[in-house]
């Protein structure tokens, strides 16, 4: 099959990073701004300094398969939280060539420009599309001023922002449905926010990623669960036998019936740790010592030691993480809590605890 003219040309912005669009398929141009809207802003094509032009092409695709062989040298691409993606390249003339076989797509870099390529019909080229993208647009972020790059969720009510830190398995994704769901909230992030500490009071935003849901938090909110109807919003990121269940960030916060939000004013950090003796709830506000080690531990990343940034997420300007000071401001500035939660806290609305976090008018 060969490649369709380009149909679809788009620009996005996030703070301060812009990167323009193209593709062939204009499917894929609505499915990446269905993910990225509203955390980063459409704009007119031609403003941003890097290009992304993605090609589905089984001719182009086909041959690209044919020098896999000739790749060996490793490349950092994308920088994830438990792991950094690490991929197969090879040279051929004045391009670099990165194979990805996670998404089944291929990455030609030269000058200021990233091709992708993948066959006509791969549904999983969309998340190579995704992850590049949003490296370019977050290492742009990183790179230009006083920002902590987190693993965490997050959510506001009447303007104000909670950020929920933690490990996988704390209870994150829990609270933060519980928070949308029965506390009037509005969701900013699921998994990663950049803390913003040039302002004079910390600004949170969100990096739109897949939420992806465990079984014990669908038994709680079944409102979650698939059902045939709306098969076709899901775009999935997962292997076909995950338990998980995979949702957009705007159809994760569409069937809790909450609104999506870009950016808040920093209220409350919030350290979920589940108990299995705790009846509700319980709040305590951490030290600033502990508060501080506590958040030094959940940077993006730390988990797996990440010094460095990525071939992506250097070109516009990224950097490695931040230094430890920052932290130590975040936490001089914004309380930290850690958040007991007990095995009926999802039995009762949220109100109470939310009103206990400072978040009513």
């Amino acid at each position: 099959m060969q490649a369709k003219e380009r149909t679809w040309h788009t620009g996005y912005t996030c703070g301060p990073a812009g990167v323009d669009v193209t593709g062939n398929y204009p499917e894929d141009g609505a499915w990446l701004s269905a993910i990225l809207h509203p955390w980063c802003k459409l704009t007119k094509p031609s403003q941003g300094r890097v290009s992304v032009h993605m090609t589905r092409s089984d001719a182009q695709a086909h041959d690209l398969e044919q020098q896999v062989h000739r790749a060996g040298t490793p490349v950092a691409c994308f920088a994830l939280d438990t792991r950094t993606v690490v991929l197969p390249s090879w040279q051929n003339g004045d391009s670099l060539w990165i194979t990805d076989p996670e998404a089944g797509c291929f990455y030609g870099i030269s000058d200021t420009s990233v091709h992708l390529i993948a066959r006509a019909h791969s549904p999983q080229a969309r998340l190579g599309l995704l992850r590049l993208v949003r490296e370019l647009l977050t290492g742009g972020v990183l790179g230009a001023g006083k920002v902590i790059d987190l693993h965490a969720a997050a959510f506001t009510r009447n303007g104000k922002g909670v950020l929920l830190a933690g490990a996988k398995g704390a209870g994150k994704t829990s609270l933060l449905c519980h928070a949308l769901f029965s506390g009037g909230a509005a969701l900013l992030a699921n998994d990663r926010v950049f803390v913003d500490l040039a302002d004079k009071r910390p600004i949170m935003r969100g990096i739109p990623t897949m939420v992806a849901i465990r079984p014990g938090t669908l038994d709680v909110f079944s409102v979650l669960r698939l059902s045939p109807s709306d098969a076709h919003s899901l775009a999935s990121a997962g292997p076909p036998s995950s338990p998980k269940l995979h949702l957009t960030p705007a159809e994760f916060a569409r069937r809790l019936a909450a609104p999506c939000v870009s950016q808040a004013v920093l209220q409350a950090i919030v350290l979920p740790e589940i108990s299995a003796t705790l009846e509700t709830w319980a709040l305590e506000r951490l030290s600033r010592d502990v508060a501080q080690a506590r958040l030094e531990s959940y940077r993006y990343g730390a988990a797996v030691g990440r010094t460095k940034a990525t071939l992506f997420g250097a070109w516009l300007g990224g950097s490695t993480p931040s230094p430890h000071a920052p932290v130590t401001h975040l936490a001089q500035k914004v309380p930290v809590y850690r958040c007991t939660l007990g095995s009926g806290i999802y039995r009762t609305s949220a109100l109470s605890l939310l009103h206990a976090l400072g978040l009513d008018d």
